[in-house]
């Protein structure tokens, strides 16, 4: 059934994968859902790439309940395989719950709670680990593996990036019954939907209750649009915590590898992506300020991070300025300015240059 008052005409925004990448910068955790021939495994180690450039100091483990028969790329190599992690997500889901007790116990207290280590996880097919669980209980059924997946599941789903925790659970259906779970435990998660199937289903029933009906419809005209001018690897990102909904080209294949590989033994400055998702070029490099975020101002969403927090000085202050930014919203990029001199806090107030965004203007801290 299709979505009622679709608008007959719409044009089909070009959106940077700077807007992506904002939105995982700023998750608790993500739910990816995709079928084969969706571009999943692709996408997958795009954004564990990505993942590893916005914390390129957490610890990081991968879950292959599948290994052998998942086609891993981009020389990502699985921590634990198999019915091995049936206990190894158990093991993690007790290591980091600790942090929770303990950051309650300390705002309970009065106390400042502490800055934990950043740890990222990846489940490969959340649906095989709990197949894996009910495997297991056959032979043991004492053991209660099943259970013990699930509360892992939930534990972990429960702590957020304020802990430094930030998990990918990968599942071939949107479910979530296989996991033992119930309906609304991943509305806390950024979710990622791939292929025609999971797209409408999900424009069409899943997210029914949690966007508005016109919301909706926009969006699906866009992705009928975007199907007819020949796009095969859309993703639609629905971030539910913060109701904001948008379609996006994928990554071309291996784009954030490229920018991880560069980076590995550097320390001086971190690059994230925004050209065009489905060229293969290399991610230009933006000018670099000490202790900012910018785009090259050239269209292309490249950004870079600098790993001293260091003041401008005014020349820099200058050339930022000029190089511009992107709206939040809806990722369009913007160097024109209601209110160009820092305030107080160090926020400029920039103007968003696209017409049908809500967001007229949003503030942008360059000191």
């Amino acid at each position: 059934m299709k979505i009622a008052n679709q608008p007959e005409d719409i044009t089909v925004p070009t959106r940077p994968l700077s807007k992506l990448e904002q939105t995982i910068r700023e998750c608790n955790h993500v739910s990816i859902v995709g079928s084969s021939g969706s571009g999943k495994s692709v996408f997958v180690d795009n954004i564990i790439r990505m993942g590893q450039l916005i914390w390129p100091d957490s610890e990081q483990t991968i879950f292959d309940p599948k290994f052998q028969l998942e086609n891993w790329h981009s020389g990502l190599k699985p921590d634990y395989k198999n019915q091995k992690c049936v206990a190894g997500i158990s093991d993690l889901s007790d290591k980091l719950y600790t942090r929770l007790e303990e950051y309650e116990e300390l705002t309970d207290a009065g106390l400042e709670p502490k800055e934990y280590p950043r740890h990222m996880f990846v489940v490969d097919e959340a649906q095989q680990l709990y197949m894996n669980a009910q495997d297991m209980h056959i032979d043991e059924p004492k053991a209660k593996y099943p259970a013990q997946v699930s509360r892992s599941f939930t534990r972990l789903l429960n702590l957020g990036r304020a802990l430094g925790v930030r998990g990918y659970f990968i599942r071939h259906n949107d479910l979530v019954k296989p996991l033992g779970l119930n309906d609304g435990q991943f509305d806390g998660c950024v979710n990622i939907f791939l292929g025609k199937g999971f797209i409408t289903k999900a424009l069409n029933k899943s997210l029914k209750d949690l966007f508005s009906d016109a919301k909706l419809a926009a969006i699906q005209a866009e992705y009928d649009k975007r199907l007819k001018l020949g796009q095969q690897y859309i993703a639609l990102i629905a971030d539910i915590p913060k109701s904001d909904i948008y379609l996006i080209e994928m990554p071309a294949p291996g784009h954030y590898h490229r920018q991880w590989t560069q980076e590995i033994g550097n320390d001086t400055f971190q690059v994230l992506g925004g050209v065009d998702p489905r060229t293969h070029d290399a991610p230009k490099v933006a000018e670099v300020i000490a202790g900012r975020e910018i785009d090259a101002g050239d269209g292309s969403g490249v950004a870079v991070q600098a790993s001293t927090a260091l003041s401008p000085a005014k020349g820099d202050l200058s050339t930022l300025l000029k190089a511009g930014t992107h709206c939040p919203k809806c990722g369009h990029h913007s160097a024109r300015y209601s209110k160009s001199k820092p305030n107080g806090k160090g926020n400029v107030s920039v103007k968003c240059l696209n017409k049908e965004c809500s967001t007229k203007t949003f503030s942008w801290k360059v000191i």
